[in-house]
Formats: structure tokens, sequence, C-alpha cells
């Protein structure tokens, strides 16, 4: 385990209530830390690509499932829970194993890679828990991040384990919003997508997270900033995604709406402590064009996503929340990007 996970462990224990030196949650976390980055971490990708069918003859390649991953999905929590919800020390453990486990599934294949956690725990000689009770709440946690059916946490149950109180929907929720909040640029596999290494269909996923390169919490603003950073040749380009072509302007709108729908979702167990009820999506495209001034010019897309009208009317797409970016599609924007169509004003 690098000094930089477990130093964030540290973090998540030290803004809970105070810690009983005898209990050893902080040794235990980076006990199975430890053995997960030494034996699971580094495989997750290639059992993946292993694991899943081609398609179209070409294998998968999924962005970062491993230790960067889990450093940055335990850095949104921590925004999350600062200031806000003092976790007990034995929540604060629970959730940071079910963290450190949300993922390694995936080393049997990417599908119902949620399920998978406790099979592949079995390759370890590191318990998650100490018995079945403790593993059975990790393991639930950690299932409830993704998958079918969506609705996940609202199978789960608040506990009482070994005289301690687990708030297993507000855990579950802090990292399901964690993990969703944290497909930023440490995750994508920069030098192979330059080197045009990635297979076709993989391209859009680490492009997107590539894109991404702030993600800021505020909750004196009740808000999430998403900040993105495009050239203007990715405009241009059309990528695979499930046997279709897409534009990376519109996987951005697609991918923020689907923030949005998560931010709905787990905001439900994580009120009245945490309320963040709008995201702020800026997109800055850096243009050919050189200024007089010798800068580079850029085109700025800024939106806000938040609750609009009557709520089964705007869960269809971003569109029905921000009519203005049917201005900006994908498409639209590749045309006057191009010189096809007039120049917006949001140049600059």
């Amino acid at each position: 385990m690098g000094k930089k996970l477990s130093n964030m462990i540290d973090l998540l224990f030290s803004i809970g209530e105070p810690v009983d030196p005898e209990d050893k949650y902080q040794d235990k976390c980076k006990s199975l830390a430890d053995e997960l980055c030494e034996r699971i971490y580094p495989n997750v990708s290639i059992g993946a690509t292993l694991a899943e069918p081609e398609q179209d003859g070409t294998k998968i390649c999924l962005t970062n499932h491993g230790e960067a991953h889990v450093i940055t999905v335990m850095s949104r929590a921590l925004d999350l829970l600062r200031d806000n919800i003092k976790l007990t020390p034995y929540e604060t453990y629970i959730l940071v194993k079910a963290i450190l486990i949300h993922d390694i599934g995936n080393i049997y294949g990417r599908q119902n890679h949620e399920l998978n956690s406790q099979k592949a725990a079995n390759l370890i000689n590191q318990k998650i828990g100490k018995d079945k009770l403790e593993i059975e709440c990790i393991t639930s946690i950690a299932w409830a991040h993704g998958g079918k059916p969506k609705d996940k946490i609202s199978m789960l149950y608040d506990e009482t384990l070994f005289n301690n109180y687990v708030h297993k929907r507000r855990l579950a929720a802090i990292l399901k919003f964690a993990d969703e909040l944290a497909d930023d640029r440490s995750r994508c596999s920069d030098f192979q997508m330059k080197q045009n290494l990635l297979p076709a269909n993989a391209i859009i996923f680490h492009k997107y997270s590539f894109c991404l390169h702030s993600v800021l919490l505020s909750h004196e603003s009740n808000s999430i900033q998403m900040a993105f950073d495009l050239d203007e040749e990715d405009t241009q380009k059309s990528f695979e995604k499930n046997g279709k072509k897409v534009l990376l302007v519109d996987e951005i709108y697609e991918r923020t709406f689907k923030t949005h729908l998560e931010r709905l979702y787990c905001m439900r167990f994580l009120r009245p402590a945490i309320n963040i009820d709008k995201i702020k999506v800026t997109i800055k495209i850096r243009l050919k064009n050189i200024s007089e001034y010798g800068q580079p010019e850029f085109h700025i897309i800024s939106y806000e996503i938040g609750e609009v009208g009557y709520p089964e009317e705007s869960y269809e797409n971003i569109f029905k929340i921000c009519p203005e970016l049917k201005n900006e599609t994908g498409e639209k924007l590749k045309k006057m990007l191009s010189g096809e169509s007039p120049t917006c004003c949001n140049t600059k």
C-alpha cells in the first residue's frame, strides 16, 4: 500500500468520533489494503479484460479500478462527510473496508462485478471482516454501489453489530455517490490513450475521465462543480460506444446527467446532514485559434443541473433541465467549430 492510501485512511478516521487505539480499526483497514494492493488491484483490469466477451473483435479496457481509484473514492467520501457527519469509529471501519473492496469483483469481469467482491476477497489471506455478520455488512454496502436493480440501497437495513449501530443505508449512499464523483483524470490510461493503444470501444470512457480534471464539493452552496478541458479536435471525432458512434460533448452531457440522477437518489439517504441540490458544469474547449495577444482562445459551455418542473418529466434527459444545451449538442458544436455554421457567442 502506498503512503497516499495510508494517509487517506487516517484522514477518514480523523474526522469521525475519537478512536479507541485498542480497537485497532485503522490497522485492520490498512492490513486489508496492503494485501489488496499487492495481490488484487494490479490484476483487476487484466482479469476484467480476459473475462469479458469481445465486442466487434476487440476486448474491453477498463479505466482504473485499483489503488488510484480507491484513493479518489475515499477523497470524495471525505469531502461529503467533512463537517457534516461524524461517523463512529466502527462505522468508519465498515465504510473504509467497503470502499477498499467495492470494485475488486471486476477481476471476474465487468458484468455483475458488484456481486463478486466476496469471491475476489477469497483469493487473499486477509479476511474482509472478523466473522460472517461483519463480512455480510461490509459486502452488502459494497454491493449497493452499482449494478441492477438500481434501487439497492433501499434493500439495506440499519442494524446493530457487536454493540455498534451501523447506518448501512447512509454508508452505502456515501460510497455510491463518492464513486460516481471519482471518474476523473486520475482514472484514465493517459499513456495508452495518447499512443493509440486502447481498443476503439474503450477510448470514450478514458477520454471522458481525462477531460474531467476537477470535482469540487461545496457544502456552503450545496453544489458540486465539475470542470472539463477539451481540445477543439476532440469535438470533431466520433467514438465507439455500445455499437454506436458518439461525440465527446454528448457523452459529457449524458454522464453529468447520470451524476444528477445519482445525486437525487443518494441524497434521499443522506439528508438532512448532507444536502447537495445542484451540479455546476463547465466545459472549456481550447480552440486552434490564437488571439492577437498570443493566447489560446476558448469556447466555454456552462450549465447547472438541478431539480426543475415535475420530477417524471425532468428525468428523461439533460435537455429537459438545461434546454439551452439543445443549441450546443455535439453535432451542432462540431459544425460550428469546423466553420460549417456561425460561431457561438461563448468563444473567449
